[in-house]
Formats: C-alpha cells, sequence, structure tokens
C-alpha cells in the first residue's frame, strides 16, 4: 500500500471525504466495500451509498436498478450526481452523497477511474483508493518489466495490492477510513 496520499483527518467538522474506490477488478472492489459496510455499520460517520445502474432492455428491474426512461428522468431531475458506462451498462451516483458530505460524513462510493476527475470538480474533499493486483500480474506483463500507470488517476490516491492476504486488503482499506472518521467533540 501506498501511504504517502493519506492524510489524517480526524476531528473535522462540515464538509466530509468522498472515497471513490476504483481499478480493474469489480469484484475485488465489491468485495472489499461490502467487507467495510459490515464493519462500520453502526457508525454514522460512514455511509456506503448504492449506485443506481440501468437494468438491461427486457429484463425486470431489480433492487438499485430501474428503467433507462426513468434514470433520464431522475438525473434530469438532479437525483444523480454522475453517471458513467460501466461493464454492465449505465451507471449513475446518487445525488444523495452530497448531503451526506455537506454532513461532514465520509462517503464511500464504487466508481469508474473515468469519473474520478469530475468528483474532484463538485467536491474539495476526494481520497481515491486505487485497487489493484500487482504490477506484474495486470495485463501480463512478465515480471521485472515496469508498466505506465495510464489508468492511475491523479493524485492524491491511495494504491492497495491485492495481492496478499485478504485480512491485509481489507485492514489498509480500514486504515484510510479510520483516518477520516470525525471525533466527537467534548
Amino acid at each position: 500500500m501506498t501511504n504517502g496520499a493519506m492524510v489524517p483527518q480526524t476531528g473535522l467538522k462540515g464538509e466530509g471525504v468522498l472515497i471513490p474506490v476504483v481499478g480493474p477488478d469489480a469484484s475485488a472492489k465489491a468485495e472489499l466495500i461490502a467487507s467495510a459496510k459490515r464493519t462500520f455499520a453502526n457508525d454514522n460517520g460512514i455511509v456506503f451509498p448504492v449506485n443506481i445502474e440501468v437494468a438491461e432492455k427486457g429484463r425486470p428491474v431489480a433492487n438499485g436498478q430501474m428503467s433507462q426512461p426513468d434514470f433520464k428522468s431522475l438525473a434530469a431531475a438532479g437525483g444523480i450526481a454522475i453517471s458513467w458506462i460501466g461493464s454492465s451498462g449505465q451507471v449513475g451516483l446518487p445525488a444523495v452523497v452530497f448531503d451526506d458530505l455537506a454532513a461532514g460524513r465520509v462517503v464511500v462510493v464504487n466508481v469508474s477511474r473515468k469519473v474520478v476527475g469530475q468528483l474532484r470538480r463538485q467536491h474539495s474533499r476526494v481520497h481515491v483508493v486505487y485497487l489493484t493486483r500487482s504490477r506484474a500480474a495486470r495485463r501480463g506483463v512478465p515480471p521485472g518489466q515496469s508498466e505506465p500507470d495510464s489508468d492511475l488517476p491523479d493524485p492524491p490516491v491511495t494504491i492497495i495490492e491485492n495481492t496478499g492476504p485478504l485480512t491485509e486488503v481489507i485492514d489498509g482499506f480500514f486504515g484510510i477510513l479510520q483516518s477520516y472518521v470525525p471525533v466527537p467533540s467534548p
């Protein structure tokens, strides 16, 4: 894990911290966020909003999904903060995340790397967590050869390599979250 961009921000009031979790492995990101959600379930200072997805045409709408016309209507009404095309189609981040940020909460979101710049323009306190495999394992790069991090978001970003035991990956992520949890006033 790269800790260079990790700066504890405890005791802050007002504007919260947005923590977008990005990286090439969607299932690893989802597992990491689900683990954090279970661990911090009783902590009102950390929230994990669910993305809104457009249901595939001809399929029933499932939890967290809506039809394309409903998605467009919600976006037009300001209910979608940002949207992108993911591996399963159109995805949107609900605009209520900005209410949580205004209340001083830590907001953890699972988004595409492509929208990090837009999120930074919409909110001033963004700490990106980039979950990745080792450099050698990514895209078949032979060990010892370098590969440009062309898909790595601009700093500040903390890189967590998903190469060791899952508990180490989770501990690294939890450390980031705990560095931002507001400390109650005396």
